[in-house]
């Protein structure tokens, strides 16, 4: 998970044609190469290929959220109001219930930061999901998603004091990297760990909602 939205100078300054390029300069993010549907630079296609790179690479079954197409209520809205007298309604879902279910189910989550993503609201949604699991230090629930299953990675020229501040916060794994091939050793190391701590255990899915309480029946 990420930002999926490139800081583009052109959409925040008058004078932005002038610079070499629009782009800041990011380990992963390469605006002449990840082009979207429309033509269009764009974040969500570098964190695509990431995710390619790390099923070849790690043997793993990586995604990022927008791969499931599940429409947002605004977007249920819209196409309830088209659809054909022959089609079901469709239910929407807000974004971040979305994540909180992708991190329910996943054996390992990735927050990813560079430092030409958008982190608007990005952080604020980590959190939030972080919390939903219990990973808050100091949080009082008897249960919760084990905080070494979910690691956040920022590269070394990425600023943000709430990202940077998530492991004073939340009981995660955290790493910095240069390079994209840092990035994945980084990454190598930490599954090594996850399957090496989990070797004669299960992966448990972990439902927030069934195990939010810290209190017990007396």
């Amino acid at each position: 998970m990420g930002p999926y939205t490139a800081f583009n100078a052109e959409k925040a300054y008058d004078d932005a044609d002038k610079l070499r390029t629009p782009f800041r300069d990011d380990p992963l993010f390469d605006p002449g190469k990840h082009i979207d549907a429309a033509g269009n630079s764009n974040m969500e296609e570098a964190l695509r290929d990431f995710c390619e790179e790390l099923r070849h690479e790690h043997n793993c079954r990586a995604f990022i959220a927008t791969d499931i197409d599940i429409p947002t209520h605004q977007q249920a809205k819209e196409r309830n109001e088209n659809r054909g007298e022959d089609e079901l309604e469709i239910a929407g879902m807000d974004p971040l219930a979305q994540s909180v279910a992708f991190v329910a189910h996943s054996d390992a989550v990735l927050f990813l930061f560079t430092s030409g993503g958008l982190t608007t609201g990005v952080g604020a949604e980590t959190g939030g999901i972080l919390g939903e699991f219990h990973l808050r230090r100091g949080n009082p629930a008897t249960t919760h998603k084990p905080g070494q299953r979910v690691s956040t990675y920022a590269d070394e020229t990425f600023g943000s004091a709430t990202i940077d501040e998530l492991p004073k916060g939340y009981d995660i794994q955290y790493d910095r990297f240069d390079s994209k091939e840092e990035l994945h050793t980084s990454v190598q190391r930490w599954f090594d760990n996850l399957i090496r701590e989990t070797r004669d255990t299960d992966l448990p899915v972990f439902l927030p909602s069934e195990t939010y309480s810290s209190e017990t029946n007396e």
